[in-house]
């Protein structure tokens, strides 16, 4: 089986910590561990020198092998003679065999002379859900218009679940073989952090009493209007009853802050590290993933592979993570989601009854898992290509 040359673009890397970037992390640490020969090369597209300098120190501090950048130009020339900064800012590109794109869309900057073209969807809400119920409007008008000419110029799209794979190959109108699924897996290690690892004061206050557990982003999709009125019910007849809600602002998170706000018993940390997030898992009582869409579903992985019995909505992706170890409801199911959080509350074997067969069902999504699964995908589209 001859070597392959992958260019991976790394632009998540970028921002603060998110799935996006841990998925960029992961597939590459995966590919480095599989047996099939493949070497990964990785870059950004920008004139700017401190994006590169931030990626720079990321891929060091992650031992990722950083091969392709822009050339970084002062603003002023890039400015000022915008055609000149564009055509020095072209890189030297190597034979490649794979070059793929990670975040959704593809980088116009980088002129692909050798290789198949890999686009990473994670999700299509902004397609499922236009009217911004789900997502910023702004969004969907924007990825509307440029997603079916990416996938048009993309030789193979890969996504995250089977779900995904259903929506993109109905709403962008593409044959099921152009699209391989290649699953996710967590990221956090499964040892409990020593004393000796520093615990912010809003997890200690956390830690503090029993409690519920939700992590994601406080957004629109993700059902928090209901997450929040089941744990409103639910606490009436249970008043000292804790959730504690992990996630950064997205889509409309000013009106669920709101509301977060005004129900008692919520402590919200919109951010933490991961050994804290770590200590949440291993203590919650249950965890509590709701939402109206996912393209996966990571953090139920995360709470799964920590033993932490956990409630779903049923109807995407999340139906392949969970299996038969969670307990699954309907988005809308108030009455279900309110009694699972009881269950949850009241009940001490719930460790035991979905717990352990969650932690040994996640044991199944590992990085490797997914590098073997997108490897074989580049290789098959390779061959179509060939």
């Amino acid at each position: 089986m001859r070597p392959l040359t992958c260019f991976i673009e790394t632009v998540p890397l970028l921002t603060h910590p998110s799935g996006l970037a841990n998925y960029v992390v992961g597939l590459i640490q995966g590919l480095a561990r599989v047996p099939d020969p493949v070497r990964c090369l990785t870059g950004l597209a920008s004139w700017r020198s401190q994006p590169h300098a931030t990626l720079a120190r990321r891929c060091q501090d992650l031992g990722l092998d950083l091969g392709i950048s822009r050339v970084p130009l002062p603003n002023r020339v890039a400015t000022r003679l915008p055609r000149l900064a564009d055509l020095l800012a072209r890189p030297s590109v190597p034979p490649v065999d794979v070059v793929h794109a990670t975040a959704n869309s593809f980088s116009s900057w980088l002129p692909v002379k050798s290789g198949i073209r890999v686009l990473t969807i994670h999700d299509v809400v902004f397609l499922r859900h236009r009217d911004g119920t789900l997502c910023c409007p702004e969004l969907a008008a924007r990825m509307s218009a440029r997603l079916p000419g990416d996938c048009a110029a993309a030789d193979l799209i890969v996504t995250d679940s089977e779900f995904s794979k259903a929506e993109i190959c109905e709403l962008l109108r593409l044959p099921p073989a152009k699209v391989a699924v290649a699953h996710l897996a967590s990221s956090l290690p499964e040892t409990t952090p020593g004393e000796a690892v520093p615990m912010a004061v809003e997890i200690a206050q956390a830690l503090a009493a029993p409690f519920l557990l939700y992590v994601g982003s406080i957004d629109a999709r993700k059902n928090i209007t209901g997450l929040l009125a089941a744990f409103r019910a639910m606490r009436e007849g249970q008043p000292d009853a804790r959730l504690v809600m992990v996630g950064r602002p997205g889509w409309r998170g000013d009106d669920y802050a709101r509301e977060i706000e005004g129900t008692a018993g919520v402590q919200w940390i919109p951010g933490c590290s991961t050994p804290d997030l770590i200590r949440l898992y291993q203590a919650a009582r249950g965890f509590l993933l709701v939402s109206w869409y996912e393209g996966f579903g990571l953090p139920l992985l995360e709470a799964m592979s920590h033993g932490c019995p956990a409630c779903y909505a049923v109807g995407s992706s999340m139906d392949e993570v969970a299996g038969e170890t969670c307990i699954g409801v309907r988005p809308d199911d108030h009455g279900a989601i309110v009694e699972a959080m009881r269950l949850f509350w009241q009940d001490d074997s719930c460790r035991r009854t979905y717990g352990l067969p969650g932690k040994a069902r996640s044991a199944l999504f590992t990085w490797e898992q997914t590098a073997r699964q997108t490897l074989a995908s580049y290789r098959a589209a390779l061959e179509v290509a060939e």
